[in-house]
């Protein structure tokens, strides 16, 4: 009998590998659901109601967590009527071991809001991306200044009590505009931050409802806060909120010492004036996904692109992550935020915050 030992190939290896693997890490994962070797994966430990339209899921992760800073946000892969949808979350507590928290609004037109709302329970498991973000302070800070518009209070929140954990609240202003009484988040909290430290100032403010003259502008800004301009600051909130908050600075000389996050996504924002190219049924084409559009020049391209049944990747949906990032091999697009023409072949572009000026060709 021969004792010829013949070399096993590398495909016949890893087919090998796979078929012992797999079935061990099925087992593996009934143990324990979040274990992987690949995947960041967390599962939800708590559901808290912070107010009739914001849910607070307080996600244990596993191993692979990396951590995060204050003010940043994280991108969380939920599975929404059996498609794994992203969306990305600021933190709103600050970093506890083996758990993190997300606050969740509630939007009517919200996919993953809703589903986070009506039907995410306990036990789930969601995939997590790495933390990211501009919106953190220095270790050594001075005076700040929070300025937070309606669920913007969430990173806030994560500062707040991170301060707090290391006694340093003393000379830190929190400015929270929301537009009722409910949508003051984590009010309660705060409230009682400033009684046991007393250099906390607070400062709520209701717009009570759509009045625009209740709302925070730059000169009640420098009414509320006198020295803010003198202040480490951070913004967030609508659009237009920051946008203001921004211009206060500006002018006052001290945009340096801002730090924004805005969570309005330009759905459909016009195009510059200077965007002759602007068509009305510009054609697109999705060229990994094989998928055809005609775009209409206003509204951004992950928004049409999801119309026509692609699934492109995508996080905050606000040009924040850069997650729905993809190379456009040719054609005109205008983003939305900042008003810039890329015409060039093969420049990366954002699709929640780009639109279409003519015929597109995209490597999505």
């Amino acid at each position: 009998m021969s004792n010829t030992l013949v070399a096993e190939s590398p495909l016949s290896f890893f087919s090998r590998r796979m078929m012992l693997e797999r079935p061990f890490e099925t087992l593996v994962r009934q143990l324990a659901p979040t274990w992987s070797r690949t995947e960041t994966l967390a599962e939800v430990v708590e559901l808290r109601r912070e107010s009739p339209r914001a849910t607070t899921v307080v996600l244990a992760p596993n191993g692979r967590w990396s951590g995060f800073e204050p003010g940043q946000f994280v991108p969380v892969t939920f599975e929404v009527n059996g498609v794994r949808t992203t969306r990305c979350y600021s933190l709103s507590e600050a970093p506890r071991r083996g758990r993190l928290h997300i606050t969740v609004a509630r939007h009517p037109q919200g996919k993953v809001s809703r589903h986070v709302h009506d039907h995410l329970a306990l036990g789930t498991v969601v995939t997590l991306g790495e933390a990211a973000g501009a919106l953190v302070l220095p270790r050594e800070p001075g005076p700040v200044l929070l300025v937070a518009g309606g669920s913007g209070v969430t990173p806030m929140r994560a500062h707040v009590r991170a301060l707090a954990e290391r006694r340093a609240l003393e000379g830190v202003v929190l400015l929270h505009d929301a537009r009722t009484e409910e949508d003051l988040l984590f009010a309660r909290d705060f409230r009682a931050l400033t009684l046991a430290h007393p250099g906390f100032a607070y400062l709520p403010r209701t717009t009570s409802g759509d009045d625009p003259t209740l709302r925070l502008d730059a000169a009640r800004l420098a009414t509320l806060v006198p020295d803010f301009a003198s202040r480490t600051a951070l913004a967030c909130g609508p659009g237009g909120f920051v946008a203001m908050i921004e211009a206060a600075f500006a002018e006052a000389g001290a945009g340096a010492r801002l730090r924004t996050e805005s969570f309005t996504a330009p759905m459909a924002a016009a195009p510059p004036a200077n965007a002759e190219t602007r068509t009305i049924a510009a054609p697109v084409a999705l060229l990994r996904s094989q998928v055809h559009f005609n775009a209409d020049g206003r509204t951004s391209l992950l928004v049409q692109a999801e119309a026509a049944g692609a699934r492109p990747k995508s996080g905050c949906r606000m040009g924040i992550c850069h997650t729905c990032t993809c190379t456009k091999r040719s054609g005109t697009v205008v983003n939305l935020l900042t008003g810039r023409v890329s015409s060039e072949p093969n420049e990366a572009v954002q699709l929640c915050v780009s639109a279409a000026l003519g015929p597109v060709e995209l490597d999505a």
